[in-house]
């Protein structure tokens, strides 16, 4: 209980200290390497993800092939899908979202004109994405410290639960990092209609 104490004090203070909307629009040089760090950071998550699910597929397929054609079993092997499936779906999460491309379960957002959308973009990363992220960072290292004491899945099996666990809060910092790159997108001056951007320029924005 006390990490999640810890977890809502930090998500308070944060959403106290956040700056003014102005504030985010990319505009000194620090801001912009600030975020190209953090889009770097997320996108190659997303490229060790990617590979994750890569091997993934060869993987599952030679244990099909091992088990059912020469009957032969190794538990290591066995075990490897269930790691790399976690490491595909912890580093994934952040690039899908800086890709707006998350699931929406909607009936009035994609008939709201641009600049609502924006404001309900922004509204629910300030409100739930961000806060998610940090909670996930601060709750996650209780599972992280206990993880070190559990050796593997099963007897003979892998010892590195503890490093996929250590992803979970890795998985937070990229949810983080993509919130912040969105919400300096979002902030962005929109550009002229006639661009090629998902959000149109409208007057009163």
């Amino acid at each position: 209980m006390t990490s999640y104490f810890v977890a809502a004090m930090l998500i308070a203070v944060v959403a106290a200290l956040l700056p003014p909307a102005s504030c985010w629009q990319p505009s000194a040089a620090p801001a912009r390497a600030l975020l190209l760090g953090a889009r770097w950071i997320v996108k190659a998550s997303f490229a060790v993800a990617a590979t994750a699910g890569l091997l993934l597929a060869l993987i599952q397929m030679g244990v099909i092939v091992t088990r059912n054609v020469f009957e032969i079993s190794f538990i290591r092997l066995e075990e490897l899908p269930i790691y790399l499936f976690g490491i595909m779906f912890l580093l994934a999460g952040g690039a899908i979202l800086l890709m707006d491309g998350h699931v929406r379960v909607d009936v009035l957002y994609a008939k709201w004109p641009r600049r609502w959308q924006r404001r309900v973009d922004l509204a629910g990363l300030y409100l739930f994405t961000l806060p998610f992220g940090l909670l996930v960072m601060v709750a996650a290292g209780h599972f992280v410290a206990r993880a070190v004491h559990d050796g593997a899945l099963n007897p003979g099996g892998i010892p590195a639960v503890f490093l996929l666990k250590s992803l979970i809060p890795v998985f937070g910092l990229t949810i983080v990092l993509a919130a912040a790159v969105r919400i300096a997108e979002l902030m962005a001056p929109p550009p002229p209609a006639d661009a090629d951007h998902p959000y149109e320029h409208e007057a009163g924005l």
